[in-house]
C-alpha cells in the first residue's frame, strides 16, 4: 500500500529515482550530496533552497539526464515532442522537491542505519553494481544517495500514518455508492423552445459587455495517455463452476426471480376529466357496444382496437401493450388484467383515462431462473468484476513502469501485450469542452479532466479511474501533460455567434420552465405522468407532443448527472427525498425542465453493509489512500510556500 501511495505524482519520481537509481550507474550521483558547507566550491550557483545549493555543473548534469531520458522515450519523435516540453522547469522542480524533502528528513530527525542501506541494496538486487562502484571508489556517494531516499520513504510513512478513516465515513461512502433511484420524467427541452425567441443587436452588445468573462478562452491542455480497458481482459478470465453456483445461491431470490407478467391488448374509449355525467354515460354506452362486438365468436380484437381505441400509442398496433409487470399500469387496469386468463376479455374497466376493454393474450407466472438459465449471465458478471479488479492492478504496475521507462516504452512491455496498449494524444482541449479529442465525453471522463488540469507541464498523473453513470468502473487512465495554453478574452466579433446562441438558450430555458410550470398547475391529485402529459397542448411553433421517459438507476453524484436528463441536480436530490410514485417539479436541468415521478429507489441496506466486509475494506482503503495523499500534498505545499527558493539561472545544456 505504501508503494502505491509513493507513486503519487512527483513523489513517484523522487522515490522511484532513489529505488531505481541502483540500476543506472550514470544517474546515481546527480542529486546526491546536496548540502551547505565544504561540499561546494566557489562554483557558480544555479539554485538555492533554504541555503542548500545546486551548482551550475550539478544542474547541467540533472538537465542532461532529463533530456536523455526524453530522447530514449520518444526516439525519432524527440525533435517535435521536445518543442512542447520545458526540461529546465521540470529539472528545477525535481531538484527543489528532493532538497526540501531531504531537509525535512533532518528536521524529523530520521536516521537510516548502515544495516538498512545494506538490506535495501540486497533487496533491490544491486549488490553486483555496488561492488563495481566500490572498486571505483564511488560506493560512499552511492550509499549516501540511497540513504537519503530511504529517509524520504520513512518521512512519507510518518506523515501518511496520520490518516484515519472512521466507521461513519466508510458508511457514508457506502451509502453514496449503493443508494440508487429511478425516475420517470417529462422533459421540456430548451432546444425545442429556441425557435420561439429572437435577439436584437442591442441585446447582443449588452449581453457581451455584461458577460465578457464568460467568453474567456479558458486554459487548454494537450495530453498523451494510456487507457486500460477491463473489457479487453474479460475473455481471459476463467470463472469456475463453483463460483457460479455460489453466486447463484446467494442471489437467487433478488436477481434471478422473474415477477408475474401478462401480455394484454386493450381498447380505450376516453372520458375527459371535466366531462359531464351525461357525456360520461354516452362514452360508457358506446364502450358497452364495442365490448359486445369483442365478445362475439371469431371477432378480431386487434381490428376492433384499430377501429375504436382512442389510445393513440397502442391503437395502431391493434391495442397491443406487450408484457408488463405489476405496478406499471393504473391500479384498476392492473387488477383486471392480472385476474384474467389467457384469451379472456374483461368487463368494462373504468380508470382516470376512461373505459378499457382488456384482452389477455399470455401470462407468465412468477418463477426463479434455473442455474443453467442464469449461468451465462453470472459468468459474464463475475468475469466483468474480475476484469475490473485485474485492470486496476495492471494500471498500478503500468504507472510504475511509465515513471521509469516512459509511456511509449512501457506500453510495449511484454506483460501488457494482452491490452494492446497505444499511447493516445488529444491535442489541445479546454476543461469545459463537451468532448475530449480521441477519448470521448468530458462528462463521462470528468475525473480525468480534473486531474490533467492539475498537472504541471511534463508531469504524469496517478492512475485515474473512470466510472459509468451507475458508479461502476469502466476504464483506467494514466495521463501526461505535454503542454498548456493560458486564457484570454476575445472581441465580440470573434464570438458573436456564440453570444447569440447563449441569449437564445437563456430565453428558451425560461420559456421551457414556464411551460412546465403551467402544465404542473393543471395536474390533478394522484395523476401520474402519462395522464398529465396528455393535457399538454403544444404551441403551433413546436408541434411536439410530450412523451414520458425513464432514467436508469442512478446514484447521488457531485456532478448532478441523471441518465437521460443530463445534469439535473435538483431533480437528482429530489429523487432521494420522494415517496414511490410521487410526482414533483418542475426542476431545471442543463438540457431542459423536468416534471418527475419516482419509480424505484434502492435504499441503504444496513444489514448488507454489515455483511459486506470486502466492500467495507475496499472503501476504507480508498478513503485512506485519499487522506494520505491529501495530508502529504497539503504538508508539502506548506513547506514549499515557506521555503526560500532562489533560481539564479536556468543554464542551457
Amino acid at each position: 500500500m505504501l508503494m502505491a501511495f509513493l507513486r503519487k505524482k512527483f513523489i513517484a519520481r523522487l522515490l522511484m529515482f532513489g529505488v531505481a537509481v541502483v540500476f543506472i550507474i550514470g544517474s546515481v550521483f546527480i542529486y546526491s550530496g546536496v548540502k551547505s558547507g565544504s561540499f561546494f566550491s566557489k562554483a557558480e550557483i544555479a539554485l538555492k533552497v533554504n541555503g542548500d545549493k545546486i551548482t551550475r555543473q550539478q544542474y547541467q548534469n540533472a538537465l542532461r539526464n532529463k533530456i536523455d531520458q526524453a530522447r530514449r522515450q520518444y526516439g525519432e519523435r524527440f525533435a517535435s515532442m521536445s518543442q512542447n516540453m520545458d526540461f529546465e522547469q521540470q529539472t528545477t522542480d525535481e531538484l527543489v522537491q528532493r532538497i526540501l524533502l531531504a531537509q525535512q528528513v533532518k528536521t524529523f530527525n530520521i536516521n537510516i542505519s548502515d544495516r538498512e542501506v545494506d538490506e535495501a541494496i540486497i533487496e533491490a538486487g544491486a549488490l553486483q553494481l555496488y561492488q563495481y562502484l566500490s572498486s571505483r571508489g564511488e560506493a560512499a556517494s552511492y550509499r549516501q544517495s540511497l540513504k537519503e531516499t530511504l529517509g524520504m520513504q520513512r518521512l512519507v510513512k510518518i506523515l501518511s500514518d496520520m490518516a484515519v478513516v472512521t466507521d461513519l465515513e466508510v458508511e457514508q461512502e457506502y451509502r453514496r455508492r449503493n443508494e440508487k433511484a429511478k425516475l420517470k420524467y417529462i422533459e421540456f427541452s430548451n432546444r425545442d423552445f429556441q425557435n420561439q425567441v429572437s435577439v436584437t443587436d442591442e441585446q447582443i452588445a449588452e449581453y457581451y459587455e455584461k458577460h465578457k468573462e464568460k467568453y474567456k478562452k479558458s486554459d487548454q491542455v494537450d495530453i498523451e495517455y494510456l487507457k486500460i480497458d477491463p473489457k479487453k481482459l474479460e475473455k481471459s478470465i476463467a470463472v469456475s463452476d463453483a463460483e457460479i453456483k455460489n453466486y447463484y445461491t446467494r442471489h437467487k431470490e433478488d436477481e434471478f426471480t422473474e415477477e408475474e407478467e401478462v401480455k394484454a391488448s386493450h381498447i380505450l374509449l376516453k372520458v375527459e376529466a371535466d366531462s359531464s355525467e351525461e357525456d360520461k354515460n354516452k362514452v360508457k354506452a358506446k364502450a358497452l357496444e364495442v365490448l359486445a362486438k369483442a365478445r362475439e365468436p371469431g371477432t378480431d380484437f386487434a381490428a376492433l382496437a384499430k377501429e375504436y381505441s382512442e389510445d393513440e400509442g397502442s391503437a395502431k398496433k391493434g391495442g397491443d401493450l406487450g408484457f408488463f409487470k405489476r405496478g406499471r399500469m393504473v391500479k384498476e387496469f392492473e387488477t383486471a388484467a392480472f385476474s384474467l386468463k389467457p384469451g379472456e376479455i374483461s368487463d368494462l374497466v373504468e380508470s382516470a383515462y376512461g373505459y378499457h376493454i382488456i384482452k389477455v393474450e399470455e401470462k407468465k407466472e412468477k418463477r426463479v431462473k434455473t442455474l443453467d438459465e442464469a449461468r451465462g449471465e453470472i459468468q459474464k458478471k463475475l468475469a466483468k468484476e474480475e476484469a475490473v479488479a485485474k485492470a486496476k492492478e495492471i494500471a498500478d504496475e503500468l504507472l510504475f513502469d511509465v515513471d521509469i521507462e516512459g509511456m511509449e516504452a512501457a506500453a510495449k512491455l511484454e506483460q501488457y501485450k494482452e491490452l494492446s496498449l497505444k499511447v493516445g494524444k488529444t491535442g489541445f482541449f479546454a476543461k469545459d469542452d463537451s468532448q475530449i479529442p480521441t477519448i470521448g465525453s468530458s462528462w463521462t471522463h470528468r475525473d480525468l479532466v480534473d486531474k490533467v488540469f492539475e498537472l504541471r507541464k511534463g508531469y504524469t498523473s496517478e492512475v485515474i479511474e473512470i466510472k459509468n453513470y451507475s458508479g461502476e468502473p469502466q476504464s483506467y487512465f494514466i495521463a501526461k501533460l505535454i503542454d498548456k495554453k493560458l486564457a484570454y478574452i476575445p472581441e465580440l466579433e470573434e464570438i458573436k455567434d456564440d453570444v447569440i446562441n447563449d441569449i437564445k438558450e437563456e430565453k428558451a430555458k425560461k420559456l421551457a420552465f414556464q411551460t412546465a410550470q403551467s402544465l404542473m398547475k393543471q395536474r390533478s391529485e394522484n395523476e401520474n405522468l402519462e395522464e398529465l402529459a396528455k393535457k399538454y397542448k403544444p404551441e403551433e411553433t413546436t408541434k411536439k407532443e410530450l412523451t414520458v421517459k425513464e432514467t436508469q438507476l442512478f446514484t447521488l453524484s457531485t456532478s448532478g448527472y441523471v441518465s437521460g436528463m443530463g445534469r439535473a441536480r435538483e431533480a437528482m436530490l429530489a429523487a432521494f427525498a420522494m415517496e414511490k410514485d410521487e410526482v414533483r417539479g418542475p426542476f431545471m436541468g442543463s438540457n431542459g425542465s423536468y416534471i418527475i415521478q419516482l419509480v424505484e429507489r434502492q435504499d441503504f441496506d444496513h444489514k448488507k453493509f454489515q455483511e459486506d466486509e470486502k466492500e467495507r475494506i475496499t472503501i476504507r482503503g480508498n478513503l485512506l489512500r485519499q487522506k494520505k495523499n491529501q495530508i502529504f500534498q497539503t504538508w508539502y505545499e506548506s513547506i514549499k510556500a515557506e521555503a526560500e527558493i532562489v533560481v539564479k539561472r536556468k543554464p542551457n545544456v
